[in-house]
């Protein structure tokens, strides 16, 4: 596995998905998330972290009122297990974004 991995490139959508699952066998460390709004401005985005699907979720990177072709970044480490989810919402316009950080095997 590649030392620095890119964990989504895309877009968010109004309902909180699940854009990445960590592989069983590794460890995730979320480290960038940049997030650029084309066109009008976005309420709410949010990043969160999840063990399983439906399970409680610890956000990890969220921002509210993000104006018209504006952007932002998040730095920071945020460490996921193998099996755990990345999942992603936002509301209004449509954002565009890039998760990336390192996909290390576990010890």
């Amino acid at each position: 596995m590649p030392y620095s991995t890119r964990f989504y490139l895309g877009t968010a959508t109004s309902e909180q998905t699940t854009i990445y699952t960590v592989p069983g066998t590794y460890v995730a460390v979320i480290r960038d998330v940049q997030y650029y709004v084309e066109g009008a401005a976005i309420d709410d985005v949010y990043l969160v972290a999840a063990e399983s699907p439906g399970t409680p979720a610890a956000v990890i990177a969220a921002v509210g009122d993000l104006g018209p072709n504006a952007g932002t970044s998040w730095h920071g480490r945020v460490v996921l297990n193998g099996g755990d989810l990345l999942q992603l919402g936002a509301y209004g316009d449509t954002l565009f974004l890039t998760i990336s950080g390192y996909l290390l095997s576990s010890p």
